[in-house]
């Protein structure tokens, strides 16, 4: 006799609470519209099969207080934000609007303490792994010489504080607002056993480049930037985020489960390692192996 065997198969989602998102749920604004940026807008659409409402704000710091307004009155039920000087703007009109930060240079901790439906994703390496990297890289630091712009990388600055407060190195900083005056700032740098540069702006001038980098090789002092494209001019090493946007998914599959976002906190995305070994050479440093292995560039 023939048996017939059935096998139930019960898919996990029903043991958990799954968020149905319609069109137009979701909002996303911008600061500056780039090509990266949209794809994380594309990601969501595609990844929810959903229709969303973009606000790009053009880089026109006037259209930021009617933008949020707007968005507020809307009653969306997710926001994702793109770009750091939205900060402010944020925590003012959508603190009680469920907000993904999709690399920002805030200090997010901080803000996700006192704004608990607000998270999101970093868009620089922890600093904690930074200052893990620059240990392997450079041996015996004593002091660390820090250029940074406090419109926009003042939390970085405290944060990497916060990672070396335990040891006995040193930290030596200088406050800048635009590129012009990093030369200037880099002749208080004496006696710095390295150079650190948060992710800003500002360094991503050809000529503040090219002030840090004649520094670097005339004192004999390496560069541990936040852009691989500084590391392909002559700083010595960079790590830099991968995948922010799938990191950014994935905070919206667990909203979309039934996790509330209260209980996510912000994270960092994994990172990638550019090291320039002619610079290393130029300034006597020894690249470990086990960097050289991990690292995605490598530039000669």
């Amino acid at each position: 006799m023939n048996r017939v065997i059935f096998i139930y198969f019960i898919p996990f989602l029903l043991f958990s609470q799954v968020l149905e998102w319609e069109d137009r749920d979701i909002a996303i604004i911008q600061w500056k519209k780039t090509a990266s940026r949209n794809e994380i807008g594309k990601n969501i659409a595609m990844g929810l099969l959903i229709k969303i409402d973009e606000y790009n704000l053009k880089g026109k710091a006037d259209k930021i207080e009617g933008t949020f307004r707007k968005v507020a009155r809307k009653k969306y039920r997710l926001v994702v934000v793109i770009g750091n000087v939205l900060t402010s703007a944020t925590k003012r009109y959508l603190s009680e609007t469920p907000v993904v930060f999709s690399g920002t240079q805030a200090n997010l901790d901080e803000i996700h303490k006192k704004f608990p439906t607000i998270t999101g994703v970093y868009s620089f390496a922890s600093p904690e792994i930074q200052f893990n990297t620059i240990n392997l890289l450079v041996n015996d630091i004593k002091k660390i010489g820090v250029i940074f712009n406090p419109k926009y990388s003042t939390d970085q600055v405290k944060m990497f504080e916060s990672v070396i407060s335990d040891t006995s190195i040193k930290i030596m900083k200088n406050g800048i607002s635009n590129p012009k005056e990093v030369e200037t700032a880099l002749h208080f740098m004496e006696d710095v056993d390295l150079l650190w540069l948060p992710e800003d702006p500002i360094f991503r001038d050809n000529k503040a480049m090219e002030s840090i980098l004649n520094y670097s090789f005339k004192k004999r002092t390496p560069v541990f930037a936040s852009s691989e494209e500084f590391v392909k001019k002559g700083a010595l090493a960079a790590l830099t985020p991968r995948n922010i946007s799938l990191e950014i998914l994935s905070i919206l599959t667990s909203i979309t489960k039934g996790k509330d976002i209260s209980s996510i906190e912000p994270r960092f995305s994994p990172t990638e390692l550019s090291v320039n070994q002619t610079t290393a050479i130029r300034l006597g440093i020894s690249i470990p192996e086990e960097l050289i292995f991990t690292a995605k560039k490598i530039y000669k």
